[in-house]
């Protein structure tokens, strides 16, 4: 989640390497899949559900796991505050460091000081 926007990658986990391991050092498809997913639809209750929570916790930025159970209702793992986005980007093509870019431009607009 980058300000109001949220960039939802499912992983598929495709080998041992990647149940057990550190799915960061799975650079391959045989291993991992990452899927840019819409945060709508049935999702969009969740979508509410992490702005309310990251609004709480007073977070504009966060990398939040999920995990689909066996049953498919999805269970909350983690919000990571300073999560690593760039290996998502470069697998999905989501614009996460443009709009991590615009949104520190737009707080930086607004916390001008004047001097009198």
């Amino acid at each position: 989640m980058v300000g109001q926007s949220i960039f939802a990658v499912k992983l598929n986990l495709k080998s041992e390497k990647a149940l057990y391991e550190d799915i960061h050092l799975c650079t391959s498809e045989d291993d991992i899949f990452h899927r840019a997913i819409s945060a709508r639809g049935k999702f969009v209750n969740i979508r509410d559900r992490i702005l309310t929570l990251m609004n709480e916790f007073g977070l504009v930025y966060g990398s939040i796991d999920l995990i689909i159970d066996k049953n498919d209702p999805l269970v909350f793992l983690e919000v990571n505050p300073s999560g690593d986005w760039a290996y998502i980007e470069e697998r999905t093509g989501l614009p996460i460091t443009q709009t991590i870019t615009n949104l520190i431009r737009a707080e930086t607009t607004l916390c001008v000081v004047l001097d009198e």
